[in-house]
């Protein structure tokens, strides 16, 4: 049905030892929205985004993909439904730019089935998103930093699960590239794509988010339309600095007083 949550947190906690940073997070996310999830370090937005993976279980609580509960899918079914960027991968093995990118479309293989049209389209068309498709046959490891960067948001793309869950993806990236990524996921939100993202920069947050999610590590929780969470007491608050909120050609910028 349209409209129906794509994602729902019920009543969800999350923890590391002696430290409860999340409690009892209910929310629902459907398609058409980008989530910021705003918090300094340590407060557990990363964690918060491999419990909703399924790759950690919460403390309480349960996560509901669609009308599943998430403890219920095998890893196949959860990759088909969404995908996850972490803030850094490590590439051991040598491999080639394209092949790489080529992962994401796993889950959509039957077993010992080979690639097909569909799929080195989509490969290709996910490795032009991010502007590297002049380079399919390089060796990862020849990449700077900020083109792994950009590989691994191609991987995700390329996995096409409707929930993108996406830690730091301006991470490593120049001026330009993290408005041409941010631009990237902010149509595919208009393409019926749910986008959870942890997010440092309010000023970018303020320019792509519907919705955003303040965490601050010690079990408390904002959630919201981007336009009444983003204040200055909110983020002076969030942060641990005073935050000032200016208006200028039609845009909301803040700044560190």
């Amino acid at each position: 049905m349209k409209n129906s949550s794509l994602i729902s947190l019920e009543q969800l906690d999350i923890a590391i030892p002696g430290t409860i940073l999340v409690q009892n997070l209910t929310a629902s996310f459907k398609d058409n929205e980008f989530i910021a999830v705003l918090g300094r370090n340590g407060t557990g937005k990363s964690l918060t985004l491999h419990t909703i993976a399924g790759l950690r279980d919460p403390e309480k609580g349960e996560i509901v993909l669609g009308q599943d509960n998430l403890k219920n899918l095998n890893r196949r079914e959860i990759a088909i439904r969404l995908s996850l960027l972490t803030q850094d991968s490590e590439d051991i093995l040598p491999s080639t730019v394209y092949d790489t990118a080529s992962i994401g479309r796993h889950p959509h293989k039957k077993p010992f089935s080979g690639e097909t049209e569909k799929d080195m389209e989509m490969t290709l068309d996910s490795l032009c998103k991010v502007n590297l498709e002049n380079k399919l046959e390089q060796d990862i490891h020849s990449l700077s930093g900020g083109e792994k960067r950009r590989l691994s948001i191609a991987q995700v793309l390329n996995q096409n699960a409707k929930i993108f869950l996406l830690d730091e993806p301006t991470n490593h990236l120049d001026p330009l590239y993290q408005y041409q990524v941010l631009d990237t996921f902010k149509k595919l939100t208009k393409k019926d794509y749910l986008v959870i993202a942890t997010m440092h920069d309010p000023n970018l947050i303020s320019r792509y988010a519907d919705k955003c999610l303040l965490l601050y590590g010690d079990g408390r929780w904002i959630l919201g339309e981007a336009d009444d969470v983003m204040n200055e007491e909110n983020l002076s608050s969030l942060y641990g600095i005073e935050m000032q909120k200016i208006r200028q050609d039609n845009r909301t910028l803040f700044i560190a007083k």
